[in-house]
């Protein structure tokens, strides 16, 4: 999800944005606007009259800003792509950490059962060391 929050301001779809307001990204132009505790509600509209839409919002205190529908279209398409390509990543770098934990858990596993090996043949060599004394020793 792009844009969130709580309450407050409306985005319509360029009228009286200033020339660099209508150049710089509607993500970039939100994000400066937002505050805490406000929202933002990006809306397409093919207008005929823009006073109809700006009467609607007028009630909620809205900002409203005006962009190309285009030029918008294009801007969430890219924000889309790039969040996926984040995902990706994220994925990738679970999928990567998981693969150094399972392979470090599996080494401690190899070296307790290992040890549990080195222990058990120990006590068994021991226990054949004295068998071979007791009974050498049952006949003496």
């Amino acid at each position: 999800m792009l844009l969130g929050g709580t309450y407050g301001a409306a985005i319509g779809a360029i009228g009286d944005a200033s020339a660099s307001e209508a150049a710089t990204s509607l993500l970039e132009v939100v994000t400066d606007k937002l505050t805490d505790g406000s929202v933002a509600i990006v809306v397409l509209v093919n207008e005929e009259k823009e006073a109809d839409q700006d009467a609607v919002l007028a009630k909620f205190d809205a900002i409203v800003l005006r962009r190309d529908m285009a030029f918008v279209a294009e801007e969430v398409a890219e924000a889309q792509r790039l969040e996926a390509e984040i995902q990706h990543q994220v994925r990738e770098q679970w999928k990567a950490d998981k693969k150094k934990e399972l392979a470090a858990k599996g080494q401690e596993f190899q070296a307790s059962v290992k040890q549990k090996i080195d222990k058990a043949k120990a006590d068994f060599d021991a226990f054949m060391a004295a068998y071979v004394r007791g009974s050498m020793n049952v006949g003496s």
